[in-house]
């Protein structure tokens, strides 16, 4: 699974984002992201230079998901201040796939 930032075209593997936020070690109170639409999603993409999505492809984050949601969520202040990313979920398997993100990953 990968993140793409569309508006320069580079990819930053989820699994990066993943090791960056156990190397910070960093907390946070809130470990949930910002939940987006389809459609919000597409104009934050316009809008934003840098946005760090993780899909999920049932609407409902839980196991691995939820656990990937609350890395990113302990990470997204550093993530803001180096790269003023927004760092949000979004539970849309079309615009995964339109990402390149056309496998289903099953996490146990």
């Amino acid at each position: 699974m990968a993140v793409t930032l569309p508006s320069v075209g580079r990819v930053v593997p989820i699994f990066q984002l993943f090791m960056l936020a156990m190397l910070l070690l960093a907390t946070s109170a809130n470990n949930q992201l910002e939940v987006m639409n389809e459609q919000e999603l597409r104009q934050l993409i316009v809008d934003e230079e840098y946005v760090a999505v993780l899909f999920s492809y049932d609407a409902d984050c839980i196991g691995r998901c939820e656990n990937l949601e609350a890395t990113l969520a302990s990470i997204r202040e550093d993530v803001v201040e180096a790269l003023n990313a927004w760092v949000v979920r979004c539970h849309s398997p079309t615009l995964a796939t339109e990402y390149g993100l056309n496998t289903k990953v099953h996490f146990t």
